[in-house]
């Protein structure tokens, strides 16, 4: 029995092991950014979780074989932000700043990874063109999207994972200004969403006149250039007043986040069974 015993120690002893392995940054950076930092899209700015940590903002450095990590946090009232490093090879390096004493490189590092690994690195299409741009005469970005005249609100990445992992999605895609800071689009064979969290913003569900003939995702720019030139993209260039005379369903940021993923889920599986409906 002893044998038996130590043969089942040592198995758990593996197991934990390699568990840990599994869960360790450098495993986690293999899994999710190794050989990606290309793929990093604009606009990667994100609230955090971590206790003192206001936002984080991720994007590749020049050469795209690494990137760079502004971690904004605050000084006796004021902001500050302190830059890690995220090399080639998977290694974390920077300052933990003295007023986080309480974080290690690892906690900032492995929300970092938390944060790409939602938004995705597979293929984001960016537009040369805005978004839903700001109507003639309202003073700018900072009053349609800053909110309450400060600096826009950081994005949240939940979000974004929950739509881009909904079957049937066939594209993602932003825009060159803003990024994932501003307004990002979810394309399906029959629909697509737009999707900004910012405060004084709202989801909008475009309906296709058509559906799209492909069923798969789109992994190029070429292919994505096909369908942005279809006529249903114009209406990306309408301020958010014109879309919704448009027809376009608004969908606000009201209630708890359960809440508001139950409503776009709705409105999502009740679009894809239209599709399947009419196909029958």
């Amino acid at each position: 029995m002893a044998i038996k015993f130590g043969g089942e120690r040592l198995l758990i002893k593996k197991q934990e092991s390699f568990e840990a392995e599994e869960k360790s940054p450098q495993k986690r950076f293999d899994d999710i950014l190794k050989n990606k930092f290309d793929s990093i899209p604009p606009g990667c700015k994100f609230s955090s979780h971590l206790k003192g940590i206001d936002s984080i903002n991720i994007f590749p450095s020049p050469n795209k074989n690494s990137a760079f990590a502004v971690v904004f946090y605050k000084r006796r009232g004021k902001s500050h932000h302190a830059t890690f490093n995220i090399r080639s090879n998977g290694s974390f390096d920077g300052k933990i700043p003295d007023e986080l004493p309480h974080l290690t490189r690892e906690d900032i590092y492995n929300e970092i990874l938390d944060d790409l690994d939602k938004i995705g690195l597979d293929f984001w299409f960016v537009l040369d063109e805005n978004i839903l741009p700001p109507a003639k005469g309202t003073g700018g970005d900072k009053v349609m999207r800053g909110g309450e005249g400060g600096e826009p609100r950081p994005d949240k990445p939940e979000r974004i994972d929950f739509l881009r992992r909904q079957p049937g999605l066939l594209l993602k895609f932003t825009n060159k200004k803003d990024g994932l800071s501003g307004y990002k689009g979810f394309v399906f064979p029959n629909f697509c969403v737009l999707e900004n969290s910012e405060f004084g913003n709202a989801a909008y569900f475009i309906d296709l006149d058509a559906p799209l003939e492909t069923r798969r995702k789109i992994t190029s720019d070429e292919q994505a250039a096909d369908i942005f030139a279809m006529p249903w993209a114009e209406k990306l260039q309408k301020t958010k007043l014109e879309l919704k005379a448009m027809g376009a369903l608004r969908v606000e940021h009201r209630g708890e986040e359960d809440e508001w993923k139950a409503i776009m889920q709705k409105q999502i599986d009740m679009r894809l069974d239209k599709l399947r409906e009419t196909k029958k």
